[in-house]
């Protein structure tokens, strides 16, 4: 009866009801969720705990918001005497969940701390372990407080009764560069002593090795002005490869000497060579002034009593006589001129005279060249033409620069069947300039490289061989370089030949030792 009555006259404000309701809803809400929420960064039991607080708490406001519904419903009054005493509950439960789900937290951390370091120290201690390198901790009293496996195998360490380790004898490390201190000096590697590579020798037992120091102070690793453990001391075995490094020097050295042994063998046989090629041309020139004596001599007399014969000074003569003291004539003076030219280039070749450089009329030179080659031009029915200021004068060797134009001139008539010899004379500057252009045979393009080296010959049109030896173009070269200047030649077969020649105005050559025959 009460339930009914109080259910047909509700006086309670809706909207108070309704809030209750919402409110009860929100709290079963919340126990539902947090009963199902993980809670993280603890163990099971811990959040086990935790969450058996938040769900205290929640219920309490979930049976809170019941009695409020049922009392403002005016259903029931029945849940209210309980209300106080059950909300006292609820501070004390959440500062309760707080305070072990904060407990919890930091055990949880500290134990993944302790984990961490554990799987740290297990790792460095599998590094040290396994390292090929020696590594020891070598305290300020010189003791050796660690030493990984690597540095007692190498270096032959005992561990003592107080736990450090020490030598089975009296180590010396000898070192292996000047000036370097003992390396395994324990006293001096305690104190902080730097050490980057240092090489030394060790005689451990019956092993004689070289190892690899190196040492670095430890920084303190506790709280700030603490002392530091010591010195970090590396020790690297090698042996092999110092021995590798000596026996790549001994090879060196070994191979520098037998080097400097060929090359003193090999210096010694062209001394010998040199020595010889020196002989060799002594006798050449001995030779070439036999020949000199010799053969001109007897050349000059053939050439002047053929002179006399041909003018009848012994008597008249025959038709055919004539013709063959003419043959005696042009042969002899052939001849001559080949030794001549043979005796030129081994002037040129062995200095015999030194360059005189005088001012010198060149363009007056080119005329008398002209004049004295007219009458050879002349006979092969050519214009021999000189084309030239009326003086040019540069400081050079007249009697060189006059055998050049020789050279040349001779030379153009020589291959020129037809048309016409010029001779120019320019002023270029600093220089002058000779150009002897000729209406010629030409000269193939195969033979322009090779076309002023000794003993070098152009056939003519139809591939037969010229007169002369191939000393006269090698030795314009020559004289044109030791006056300070070049000669160069333009050509090609059937248009001529341009031949040019360069000497500077000053004195520009080389104390060359050489006398050019005036009819080379």
């Amino acid at each position: 009866m009460a339930i009914s009555g109080g259910v047909a006259g509700v006086s309670a404000e809706p909207v108070i009801v309704a809030c209750d309701v919402v409110a009860f809803l929100g709290f079963f809400a919340a126990f539902a969720a947090a009963s199902r929420m993980p809670v993280p960064d603890v163990d099971v039991r811990a959040a086990r705990v935790i969450r058996g607080l938040v769900l205290a708490a929640l219920g309490v406001y979930a049976f809170t918001a019941v009695s409020n519904v049922l009392e403002h419903a005016r259903i029931t009054a029945a849940l209210d005497p309980y209300e106080d005493y059950i909300e006292i509950l609820v501070f004390p439960l959440i500062a309760y969940a707080l305070h072990e789900a904060q407990v919890a937290v930091e055990a949880f951390r500290r134990t993944q701390a302790e984990e961490s370091l554990e799987r740290e120290h297990a790792f460095l201690s599998t590094v040290m372990r396994i390292s090929p390198v020696g590594a020891m901790i070598v305290d300020r009293d010189g003791r050796i407080t660690f030493a990984n496996q690597t540095a007692q195998d190498l270096l032959a360490l005992r561990q003592l009764d107080d736990g450090t380790f020490g030598f089975e004898a009296e180590m010396r490390c000898a070192p292996m560069r000047p000036g370097q201190a003992h390396a395994l000096d324990l006293v001096s590697l305690g104190t902080g002593a730097v050490l980057n590579a240092v090489l030394c020798a060790i005689d451990v037992g019956s092993r004689h090795l070289v190892v690899s120091v190196s040492s670095t102070p430890v920084p303190p690793t506790g709280r700030e002005g603490s002392a530091s453990p010591g010195t970090l001391v590396l020790v690297e075995d090698v042996t092999e490869r110092e021995t590798a490094r000596q026996e790549l020097f001994d090879a060196q050295v070994r191979y520098a000497e037998a080097l400097e042994s060929a090359v003193d063998a090999r210096t010694g046989e062209l001394l010998k060579a040199n020595e010889e090629l020196r002989e060799a041309a002594r006798a050449k020139e001995c030779l070439l002034a036999n020949v000199s004596h010799e053969l001109k001599t007897p050349l000059n007399a053939v050439i002047g009593f053929s002179d006399v014969l041909a003018s009848g000074l012994a008597g008249p003569l025959t038709e055919e006589q004539s013709k063959q003291v003419a043959m005696i004539q042009e042969a002899g003076r052939q001849l001559l001129d080949l030794v001549e030219e043979l005796l030129e280039a081994q002037r040129l070749e062995s200095s015999e005279a030194i360059i005189e450089a005088v001012p010198t009329d060149v363009a007056s030179l080119a005329r008398s060249t002209a004049e004295m080659l007219m009458q050879f031009a002349s006979a092969k029915g050519l214009e021999l033409r000189v084309e030239a200021p009326e003086r040019l004068e540069a400081t050079t060797d007249g009697r060189l620069v006059g055998q050049v134009l020789r050279n040349l001139v001779s030379n153009a008539i020589k291959f020129t069947n037809h048309g016409s010899v010029i001779v120019r004379v320019e002023d270029a500057g600093d220089r002058v300039r000779i150009v002897v252009e000729d209406t010629g045979i030409g000269i193939p393009e195969a033979a322009l490289p090779r076309i002023f080296d000794a003993f070098v010959q152009v056939p003519g049109s139809r591939g037969e061989k010229p007169e002369g030896t191939g000393l006269g173009l090698a030795i314009c070269k020559r004289i044109a370089e030791a006056l300070g200047g070049t000669i160069v030649v333009e050509s090609s077969p059937g248009a001529g030949s341009t031949f040019t020649v360069e000497l500077p105005k000053g004195p520009g050559g080389r104390a060359a030792s050489f006398t050019p025959s005036q009819n080379a």
